[in-house]
């Protein structure tokens, strides 16, 4: 049974004796707990993922939990450090948006309780493996007694706080108009029968246009707490104006995630894409386009593309902020869905040069230039910005390292160049680090 705010109260500690110290030793490990809470949050975001089979073990999911955990860790520090009152535990944002998401996607209220639950063990853990064993043996009792009465205290608040969110969430995603909105996409998506007119009127947008499909996402680093529902949607309105469109149609499968659509008049050419390659987003975000496609197949093949190209951007060498076309990375997103295969057919291509390393990285980008101008050492040189004799010295190091003349199979061998330039490790062998 979960001790009330009030029980709570009467079972502290006075501070008196055992008790005064086992507030002081409860403060310094608060304070340990907080110096480490990026250790304990990865520990809490391990336990969930394992039991919860209601949430999918992938880096964007691992990272959304280790950021929630991190925010209640350290406010369960700072309720520790005060002794209270229970109730004055401030829930953090994170626990309020994770419950909407649950809410979202209909999975049961338990499993929100029973992730908070075994959060809440980790994190009674940590404090007892960083007590001070150097304190009596009252102290240390009194601490754990503590420290467990508002460990349950607090998630009692928490539970009553989350489970209204979720409440009111719940009912507000299935009535209302974002649960229209995100089962008319669906359908769409999933290619069931639909009216073109109909659907525009629930989704307040205009499928009988040109299409430019967006994946927004953020960085799965633990570090990118910055992303948030607004900075995604931030993200493809900076792209939508960009690209001369009204107000995206924007759905969000999960919270590190949107999926957009931005509509156009007239069609929109591959290169004109390609462009905004050079903008940079802030806090991390970035976005995959697909190629613009008229009416509501193309509302389905452009999604699919920027799907293909979102995933293509996180297995490779994209920089956070970036934004990727489909056209772009066309050749790796039809082989990225099994990147073992890729990575063999890549490393058996190039051999030594497959070493993910920054002079083979040089050789690769100089080889692949060189093929594309039939040979030409002087315009390779050019679009490098290097003397043609360096171009001269590059190639020959690259065919002795390859052992084979650069004419045979120059298809798979220019393909396989490709595909190490847009993904990177992903398909590269560890490279020699530098000393």
């Amino acid at each position: 049974m979960i001790p009330s705010a009030e029980l709570v109260l009467e079972r502290l500690p006075t501070a008196e004796g055992s008790g005064r110290e086992a507030r002081r030793l409860l403060a310094r490990t608060a304070a340990t707990v907080a110096d480490e809470v990026d250790d304990v949050a990865r520990n809490v975001a391990q336990i969930v993922l394992e039991a919860v089979d209601d949430l999918r073990d992938d880096p964007s999911t691992r990272a959304d939990t280790e950021c929630r955990a991190r925010e209640g860790i350290l406010a369960f520090c700072d309720l520790v450090t005060r002794g209270g009152p229970p109730e004055t535990f401030a829930v953090a944002p994170g626990a309020y948006g994770f419950a909407r998401i649950l809410a979202r996607r209909g999975v049961h209220v338990s499993v929100l309780l029973r992730t908070h639950r075994l959060a809440l063990a980790v994190v009674l853990d940590a404090f007892e493996q960083r007590l001070d064993r150097s304190e009596s043996k009252a102290t240390l009792m009194d601490a754990a007694r503590l420290v467990t009465d508002l460990g349950f205290a607090a998630h009692d608040v928490l539970s009553r706080e989350v489970c209204g969110e979720y409440d009111r969430e719940r009912e507000d995603w299935t009535h209302g108009a974002r649960a229209i909105r995100r089962e008319t996409v669906e359908a769409i998506l999933a290619e069931q029968a639909v009216d073109p007119d109909h659907a525009s009127r629930a989704l307040c947008y205009e499928l009988r246009r040109h299409h430019v499909g967006l994946v927004v996402f953020g960085s799965p680093a633990p570090d990118a707490s910055a992303c948030t529902p607004a900075t995604l949607k931030a993200a493809a309105d900076r792209v939508a104006a960009e690209l001369g469109g009204g107000r995206p149609l924007l759905i969000q499968p999960s919270s590190r995630e949107m999926w957009g659509w931005v509509g156009t008049e007239r069609p929109l050419k591959p290169e004109a894409l390609d462009a905004l390659s050079r903008i940079c987003l802030a806090d991390g975000v970035r976005v995959a386009m697909g190629d613009c496609a008229h009416g509501i197949a193309g509302f389905r093949r452009t999604h699919r593309e920027a799907a293909d190209t979102a995933r293509v951007a996180t297995l490779g060498v994209k920089r956070a902020g970036s934004i990727t076309s489909y056209h772009a990375v066309e050749l790796a997103a039809f082989m990225a869905d099994d990147v073992a295969r890729t990575r063999n057919f890549v490393q058996n291509q190039l051999g030594p040069l497959a070493r993910d390393d920054e002079d083979r990285a040089r050789l690769r980008v100089t080889l692949m230039l060189y093929l594309e101008e039939h040979g030409s050492r002087i315009a390779t040189a050019r679009r490098l910005g290097i003397h043609p004799n360096t171009v001269a010295n590059r190639v020959r190091s690259c065919r002795e390292q390859l052992d084979r003349d650069l004419s045979h199979q120059q298809v798979q061998l220019q393909v396989a160049l490709s595909l190490a330039a847009t993904l990177g490790s992903a398909v590269l062998s560890p490279g020699h680090k530098q000393s």
